[in-house]
Formats: C-alpha cells, sequence, structure tokens
C-alpha cells in the first residue's frame, strides 16, 4: 500500500514521510487507520451534515412574516382565485404581520393568536372576520407543517372564538325583483342579463361572469356552469332566461365568455358598481343596519333559492340546484315552506285511532 506525501518541489522533505510512516504505523496498530479517499468520504459527510444543521437552524429561525412572503403568498397565487388572495394578504398585512409578522414560526403560542384577536375586537371588527383571520393563519400554519417548518397541531386548536350567524336572511319579493331588472336594464343590458341569469338559474357572480357560450346547451335547455370549490352541475332556463340568452346569441365563439370586462374582455372580478347604485336608487337598502338584512348581488341567489323553497320544491332538488356542498346550507331556508312541512305530516292523522266498525244495512220491510 502506498500513500504519497507531497512533492519535493513544495519542500516536502524525506524526513516528512518517515513521520506520515510512523503515524500511519500507529493507526493501524490502534484500528484508526483511514485510506485517503476514506478520509475524503469522511470530511464529506462531516461537511454536508454541518450544512444541514446549519440549514435546520435558519429554517427553525423564519418568521411567520418571512414564511408569508417567501413561502405560503407565491404558492397561493398559483391555486387561489385573485379575490381570496387579495383578502388573505389584507388579513396578513393589517393583523397578522402587525402581531406575529416578525415572531419565528416556531415559537408562535396561543397567546399570539389570542392578542391577534384582541386586537381586533379592540378596533370593533366582527366575530366573522375575526373567524376569516383565524382562517387564513390555519392555513399558513398548516403549509408550514407540510414543509417541515414547525410541527404539532394549530395554536389556536381549542380556543373558543366568538361565532355570529352572517348568513343573509332577507330576499327579494317578486314586486322588488321586477323593479330592480327594469331599471339595470335601462342602465346595462349586460348587467341586467347577469341578474336574470343569477335570479333564475342561482348562479353565484364568479359562475355568472366565468361562463362562456360552450356550456350553454339550447337544445336541452341547461347550462354546465363550473362551480365553487371544483364542484360542476347542470342548471336549467328558465322560459325568460332563454329568450335572454337567444338575443345574445349570434354565432359565438365556444371559448367566449357571455359577460366580459368591458375594458378588456377578460372574465370579470368583481360585480360591478351600477348594480350597487341602483339598490341605493330603489332604496332597497335604506334605514337597514343589520348586515343580513342589506341587499347585494348575492342577495339575487338567494332569491332563487328561497322562491324554490316556497314554491315547495325539496330541499334535496333546491341544493342540487344550487351546488350546495352540503344539505345544511339549504337547511336554512326551511322555513319558508312551513305549510309543504305540514303538509308531509299530515297524512299520520288518523293512524292512532281505533277503527270503526264496518255499519251494516239493515232493510225493514212492511
Amino acid at each position: 500500500m502506498t500513500e504519497g506525501v507531497g512533492w519535493a518541489s513544495e519542500k516536502v522533505k524525506p524526513s516528512d514521510a518517515h513521520k506520515r510512516l510512523i503515524d500511519i504505523k500507529a493507526a493501524l496498530k490502534a484500528g484508526t487507520y483511514e485510506t485517503p479517499a476514506e478520509k475524503k468520504a469522511r470530511e464529506e459527510q462531516e461537511r454536508t451534515e454541518k450544512e444541514g444543521q446549519r440549514e435546520q437552524e435558519e429554517r427553525s429561525r423564519i418568521t411567520f412574516g418571512q414564511f408569508w412572503n417567501s413561502v405560503y403568498y407565491p404558492a397561493a397565487q398559483t391555486t387561489k382565485r385573485p379575490e381570496t388572495l387579495r383578502r388573505e394578504n389584507q388579513h396578513f398585512r393589517t393583523w397578522l404581520e402587525p402581531a406575529i409578522g416578525d415572531r419565528p414560526l416556531k415559537n408562535i403560542a396561543p397567546l399570539d393568536l389570542r392578542r391577534v384577536r384582541s386586537n381586533m375586537q379592540k378596533a370593533g371588527r366582527s366575530p366573522r372576520t375575526i373567524q376569516y383571520v383565524n382562517a387564513t393563519f390555519r392555513q399558513a400554519w398548516n403549509m408550514a407543517r407540510r414543509e417541515g417548518l414547525v410541527s404539532g397541531d394549530y395554536p389556536g386548536k381549542g380556543d373558543r372564538i366568538p361565532t355570529f350567524d352572517n348568513s343573509r336572511v332577507r330576499f327579494l319579493s317578486q314586486e322588488e325583483a321586477v323593479n330592480l331588472l327594469q331599471v339595470l336594464k335601462k342602465r346595462s343590458i349586460a348587467l341586467h342579463d347577469q341578474a336574470l341569469l343569477s335570479l333564475h338559474c342561482g348562479l353565484r357572480f364568479g359562475e355568472a361572469a366565468s361562463l362562456t357560450w360552450g356550456r350553454i346547451d339550447f337544445s336541452n335547455g341547461t347550462l354546465f356552469v363550473d362551480g365553487k370549490g371544483g364542484r360542476s352541475r347542470h342548471v336549467f332556463m328558465t322560459e325568460e332566461v332563454r329568450t335572454m340568452l337567444e338575443e345574445r346569441y349570434k354565432e359565438q365563439e365556444s371559448d367566449t365568455l357571455l359577460f366580459p370586462d368591458a375594458r378588456h374582455g377578460a372574465v370579470q372580478k368583481k360585480v360591478s358598481t351600477v348594480f350597487f347604485r341602483v339598490l341605493n336608487e330603489l332604496k332597497l337598502n335604506e334605514g337597514v343596519t343589520d348586515p343580513r338584512q342589506r341587499l347585494c348581488y348575492h342577495s339575487l341567489r338567494h332569491t332563487f333559492c328561497s322562491w324554490l323553497v316556497a314554491a315547495g320544491t325539496p330541499l334535496y332538488h333546491v341544493a342540487k340546484l344550487a351546488g350546495h356542498r352540503t344539505l345544511k346550507m339549504t337547511e336554512r331556508y326551511s322555513h319558508l315552506a312551513p305549510d309543504s312541512l305540514r303538509g308531509v305530516t299530515s297524512v299520520l292523522n288518523g293512524t292512532l285511532s281505533p277503527k270503526k266498525e264496518k255499519a251494516e244495512v239493515v232493510r225493514l220491510e212492511k
């Protein structure tokens, strides 16, 4: 076995080689000798382990703000809708970053989240808004856990967060709906048609905004809707909707939007301000302070569900037409059909009463 010590041109002397030979023999005797290849491999492994430890230490020091800006938000941009992304980023900038933005992720504790909630309560924010901000943090935390940056459950688990039922209660009467559509038609044909589609087919604003002509089936009278959360469904045209669509249809390409943005021709991002101006003009929200009683564009969809239930449509069918994720979302309309529910139980009338014996007719002859 040979092992090079160095070059004479580099001032390596025979005595250096002799000293190395003595060291090798001692290492062989002690069982600790390494060949040059083994020594190189060991040093490489030690270097890799040190780099891993250093990287782990850096990851453990990452703050919530750094994680949001470098990992969570860029990833969310590829999967979430612009409005959802805007709202989550607003939650972070307004409430989460000031309170825990500089805090290392691994050190965030329940007390930190309580401080966020306390700040929001002092600022007069509603319980529902507090829930949304907590949900935003929880999604970021779950991603951090998947990335191996933290371990354990969401720090706010077990905390009781104030709840508030913000389900919209009010819906349009038929007279209000007619007046609204008439005024909308004077202001904007496109907005009128879009509102009619939501009112008669139960489409959300985003569903109507992204609807293309390729999803319209005139022969069967149906629309194929890309619903919320990836849940697609078929909805059916009313006579008014069919007439409206036929008037709008002019040899359109299948990928052409029904209601493109007026400026860029792309998918609309938000409801036109004209809609809210018409609501104010008709004084439909005048004097209303409870958010659940205020009318907005989503009230058209709420009206669709309410009218169907009031007409006796089974809740299961309403849920399918509206694209509700669970029947529980539809149950809030059940109070609108008390007569229908009463009619269901009426079939039990007399089931527990004793049966009367059949009377026998006796003829009396003179």
